[in-house]
């Protein structure tokens, strides 16, 4: 890192197309200008580091999601083919009936 001092007024340069002016000096801040080609981007470090951090955690609620879609999608599959997740067929169920009359034989008869 190379450090230099510099006054209000002052100017650094970097390569041909980036100039940084010192504007003020206050107490504990500096103030600068920066002067680059529209295709730089400048954005203060904390805004970068929120911006990381936000991607971040925009990529594990989409993994997140896409793992849970992945997986409804791969057991509506295995519905559809009659087969568990262990390959087996898998267990029919039994339909319970209830009858609308009652049976023969029911002793609740009036």
């Amino acid at each position: 890192m190379l450090i230099l001092t510099r006054k209000p007024g002052e100017k650094i340069r970097i390569g041909d197309d980036i100039t940084i002016h010192v504007v003020e000096i206050g107490k504990g801040n500096v103030r600068i200008g920066v002067e680059a080609p529209k295709d730089v981007s400048i954005m203060r470090d904390e805004v970068v580091e929120r911006i990381e951090e936000e991607n971040l955690q925009a990529a594990k609620r989409n993994r997140n999601t896409l793992v849970h879609a992945a997986s409804m999608l791969k057991n509506k599959k295995m519905m559809e083919s009659g087969t568990t997740p262990t390959g087996k067929p898998a267990a029919r169920r039994r339909k319970v009936v209830t009858p609308k009359q009652p049976l023969t034989g029911d002793s609740n008869k009036e």
